[in-house]
């Protein structure tokens, strides 16, 4: 089951990745500055890439062994970090300090 299930989930998430990382570009191309926003933009783009190689490597070439869920675990939590970001961004704590 874990095995159909997470190939499943990182085309899902990858998806996600990808549309966390175009909001991030958009806010940060409205704010053309150079901060933690426009950072996190340019880092995103480099996961969302990464993670779709990752998952192309997952579905296409890696063989169903449970000594690749460790990878598949990784790619998993990978691409979660813009959506993360994007969350961050959208809930105004996104390069927030405590005062």
């Amino acid at each position: 089951m874990l095995n159909r299930l997470l190939p499943v989930s990182a085309v899902l998430l990858t998806i996600v990745s990808w549309i966390s990382t175009g909001l991030l570009l958009r806010a940060a191309w409205i704010k053309p500055r150079i901060d933690v926003l426009t950072e996190r933009a340019i880092i995103a783009v480099l996961i969302s890439l990464v993670g779709t190689v990752g998952v192309v490597l997952l579905i296409r070439i890696l063989p169903p062994e449970p000594g690749w869920t460790i990878f598949r675990l990784v790619l998993l939590a990978l691409l979660a970090v813009p959506s993360y970001w994007t969350w961050l961004y959208m809930s105004g704590r996104l390069g927030a300090r405590d005062e």
